[in-house]
């Protein structure tokens, strides 16, 4: 079982020679790439803006495009285990037709994916705003089984595995529960997805800050899931706010974590999202990023440790 890291939140601090020389130095064997960084929320909320992303380009243009990080990943000794997509694919109450670029720009990081020799593509589900009173909850599971089985073609072409991933929703300063927070509809919509597709497409990437924002038990949540768990997005939290932060800083229980996992029998790596522990508004200091980017690696070893007993 290895260890990884997602590339977000270091960035800003190194080029990106070093920044996966440092990663590969701190112990971790493989990256979460945010191959999401190339397009701004105000490209998908603004029509006006569209154009401007590097995904509305050719393949090998898009290729071109992240040479560079691929290179350096493979000149580090790492390799990508999983990616992360652009998000919101949509948000229905400002402009539905969002929707429809959208699909157009995941089925190209889905084959970028496949280049890179990235298995696992997490790609958010569409939540219910709560504030929006034109669109009902069925009308928002129609919107996903529409998202997701657009994207089977261009699936079935690769080895990549699509992730959906357990979300939260913010409204009025409060925390309400997003697509497949529940565990019963998420197992539905992913073996739905499946079944449709006529093989194993799609699975999940359990995120778990969001399960601790919503006050889920980690152990239930991860074994309901089971086999269908394709990759983590493992991160601490204060159970009030996302804030991306190393194990043990917060309020997860992670003897809970632990044990689920080696229950499940996951083969996976172990995932870290912990950008927001030294992303640069953050530590402006890029010394004292390294610190702690060698304590979510050490997490790692400790968790590998536990799952392994």
């Amino acid at each position: 079982m290895n260890i990884c890291v997602q590339s977000g939140g270091l960035t800003g601090h190194f080029p990106v020679n070093e920044l996966f020389q440092h990663i590969a130095d701190a112990g971790f064997s493989s990256v979460d790439l945010n191959i999401d960084t190339s397009i701004s929320r105000q490209v998908l909320l603004n029509k006006r803006n569209q154009g401007l992303t590097i995904y509305e380009k050719s393949m090998p243009e898009i290729i071109a495009h992240f040479q560079p990080e691929i290179d350096a990943i493979k000149a580090a000794g790492l390799y990508i285990y999983q990616a992360h997509a652009h998000f919101p694919a949509v948000v229905p109450k400002d402009d539905l037709t969002t929707l429809d670029y959208s699909i157009e720009l995941y089925r190209k990081q889905i084959l970028l994916c496949q280049y890179m020799g990235c298995r696992r593509l997490v790609i958010h589900p569409i939540c219910h705003d709560k504030t929006d009173k034109a669109h009902s909850q069925k009308f928002i599971d129609e919107l996903n089984v529409k998202l997701y089985t657009s994207l089977i073609d261009t699936i079935k072409q690769t080895d990549v595995i699509v992730c959906l991933e357990n979300l939260f929703y913010g409204f009025s300063g409060m925390i309400m529960e997003g697509a497949c927070s529940d565990p019963h509809d998420a197992i539905a919509l992913i073996d739905m997805l499946n079944e449709t597709a006529g093989k194993e497409c799609f699975g999940i990437c359990v995120d778990t800050g969001h399960l601790n924002l919503l006050g889920k038990n980690q152990y239930n949540y991860i074994t309901a899931l089971g086999k269908r768990i394709k990759a983590f997005h493992i991160h601490d939290n204060d159970g009030k706010s996302d804030l991306h932060l190393a194990p043990y800083t917060g309020t997860v229980d992670w003897e809970d974590f632990c044990r689920a996992v080696k229950e499940i029998g996951y083969e996976g790596d172990l995932s870290f999202e912990t950008f927001a522990q030294y992303r640069p508004e953050r530590i402006p200091e890029k010394r004292a990023v390294l610190p702690f980017l060698n304590l979510v690696a050490e997490m790692g070893r400790i968790f590998r440790t536990k799952i392994g007993e």
